[in-house]
């Protein structure tokens, strides 16, 4: 009796106890994480190469030590992928991922254990990017352009390809670098900004040239190039005024330049050399009085008194500062009095009539010439006794 009461409490304990430890969750994976930082989604990269750069977190160790040996828990190592297909495997959080055809493609990043087995569950994160050549574009100045011999700029259009101030100069990774800018076939400078002022340049026709270049200089195995040919012109003005104008009358002034730009986006800003705007003066007793500043290529004058003024032009930097040789142009307008014989297209009655008069004098004089003419120019017999 007493046995089969022990194996009753026994089963009435099992009944109890093995649900509540069948309840119990399983033992939850580590929270491991890897996100890549870059490329971002849907970017357009180099068919030449992509660095993609991840962030591994949640106390996963990468373990160059053991890299490929014994696993050892939170240690391991990161493979890389492009459509499916491993590319690296490595405890480097940045790598350069080559042979990328034109088009789509998905990156993936996955950590795994030191022997290469993957975690349980996955730990990865992918991108999809759209790789193509890389391509190098000048979109100023424009073909057959004229710029100026003090400066001027030249802006690009990179695709495809990283321009890379970080590592100017330092060492190569594929897809990145820099453009190299030449006179024809002549080194003339190099930068990894899109935008750059050339100085230095002759007057005269000129072909500009653009490449692209590796970190460290070095030409791209395929050459990606752009040109484009251009004057440079030295700066110059040149006003337009009228010779004269009735008092009350507007004096419009108008210019034409060449040789430097005149750059209304940037007006009274930062300087930039080979562009400004226009500074317009009256010169009074030998004396320029400042009269207004303008990126516009005309500006007139009112209420101007009767007698000569004299006006001037001259080109300025862009912060207002004047450049290092003057360029200026000068001309001399007289405003007439009103009803002056001097005022262009003026009518004078005293000159018409005046005019007139003369006109009937002539006349007479010629008829009279010519009576006598039809006479003979002899005089009359005289009369007979």
């Amino acid at each position: 009796m007493r046995k089969v009461l022990a194996l009753s409490l026994v089963l009435f304990a099992a009944t109890i106890v093995v649900p509540l430890f069948g309840a119990l969750p399983a033992a939850a994976a580590p929270p491991y994480s890897i996100k890549i930082l870059s490329p971002a989604t849907m970017a357009q990269v180099s068919t030449l190469g992509v660095q993609i750069r991840v962030q591994v977190g949640s106390g996963f160790i990468l373990d160059q030590q053991n890299w490929g040996g014994v696993n050892i828990t939170d240690h391991g190592h990161i493979h890389y992928f492009v459509d499916g297909a491993i590319k690296a495997n490595t405890w480097l959080t940045q790598v350069t991922l080559t042979g990328l055809t034109p088009g789509p493609h998905v990156l993936r990043a996955e950590l795994r254990n030191n022997d290469h087995s993957p975690l349980s569950p996955v730990v990865a994160d992918s991108v999809t990017v759209t790789a193509g050549t890389p391509s190098i574009k000048i979109l100023e100045p424009t073909k057959d352009e004229s710029v100026s011999s003090l400066g001027f700029r030249v802006r690009v259009a990179v695709s495809n390809f990283t321009m890379s101030a970080l590592d100017f100069g330092g060492w190569n990774s594929t897809g990145e670098g820099h453009m190299h800018i030449f006179d024809g076939a002549t080194y003339k400078a190099a930068t990894a900004a899109t935008t750059y002022t050339v100085t230095g340049w002759s007057a005269g026709p000129h072909t500009i040239k653009v490449a692209l270049y590796n970190n460290n200089h070095t030409a791209l195995p395929t050459e990606y190039s752009d040109s484009v040919n251009v004057m440079i012109a030295t700066p110059s003005i040149t006003l337009t005024a009228p010779a004269s104008v009735a008092e009350g009358q507007d004096v419009t002034l108008t210019w034409s330049v060449s040789g430097f730009v005149m750059d209304a986006g940037a007006f009274g800003g930062w300087n930039e050399t080979g562009r400004g705007h226009v500074h317009v003066f009256e010169v009074v007793n030998g004396v320029e009085n400042y009269k207004a500043a303008t990126a516009g290529s005309s500006y007139t004058f009112s209420g101007l008194s009767v007698g000569t003024h004299t006006f001037k032009v001259e080109l300025y930097n862009n912060n207002h500062t004047e450049l290092p040789t003057e360029y200026s142009s000068t001309k001399t307008v007289t405003v007439t009095a009103a009803g002056s014989p001097l005022e262009a297209g003026a009518f004078s009655p005293t000159v018409f009539y005046g005019s007139v008069v003369a006109l009937v004098i002539v006349i007479v004089a010629l008829a009279a010439m010519l009576v006598r003419k039809g006479r003979g120019g002899k005089s009359a017999p005289p009369p007979q006794m």
